[in-house]
């Protein structure tokens, strides 16, 4: 199965023309439904993986899928921040989530993100994994510009798309455009 895995990986490096690199460090932050932070979890275990139970939601269902083909989360850390980011005019420079990824600190924005937010921010948007046309709502995943593994994220989220995997995914955390979650479904009993 992990032979199977590994050529299956390098066959989508091969059809978008890129090299399959590990991703060491995702920034994310906590907005529910999209990324969902199990305190209990992480208080009992303090796992920061890419990989941990201690992450759920919408986008962590998504990253998890895309890391079945790949297989690019190893020694991939979480990096949580407290705001999307805003940007200081006078140094020219954005602090929070945005500005981790623009000053190349993180691999990948793991935050739903339009094109509005990141506006010359220094981020490439991944293919959108949500495209509300009606709304004018598209969301997508942020790399720092110049990531060589945003092609071949673009082209699995493509591919999920198609693949009616995020209509699922959406399903599963929102009924009728509306969120799902709630505090006490993410507490663990003691």
């Amino acid at each position: 199965m992990f032979f199977r895995s590994q050529i299956v990986a390098v066959l989508i490096a091969i059809a978008v023309g890129v090299e399959v690199e590990q991703i060491r460090k995702i920034v994310t932050i906590e907005d529910h439904p999209w990324v969902i932070k199990n305190e209990t979890c992480l208080k009992t275990t303090s796992n920061t993986s890419c990989r941990s139970p201690c992450y759920t939601g919408l986008l962590f269902d998504l990253l998890h899928k895309i890391d079945a083909e790949l297989k690019n989360l190893n020694n991939c850390k979480i990096h949580e921040v407290d705001s999307y980011g805003v940007l200081n005019k006078t140094v020219k420079a954005w602090s929070g989530l945005i500005g981790s990824i623009a000053n190349n600190k993180s691999d990948l924005a793991l935050a739903p993100l339009n094109s509005t937010q990141v506006k010359n921010s220094g981020i490439k948007l991944s293919s959108p994994f949500i495209n509300n046309k009606a709304k004018n709502n598209t969301l997508a995943l942020g790399f720092p510009k110049g990531s060589k593994i945003e092609k071949a994220f673009s082209h699995l989220i493509k591919k999920l798309v198609n693949q009616r995997h995020v209509e699922q995914l959406k399903e599963k955390w929102f009924v009728e455009e509306k969120n799902l979650w709630s505090k006490n479904k993410q507490i663990t009993p003691n």
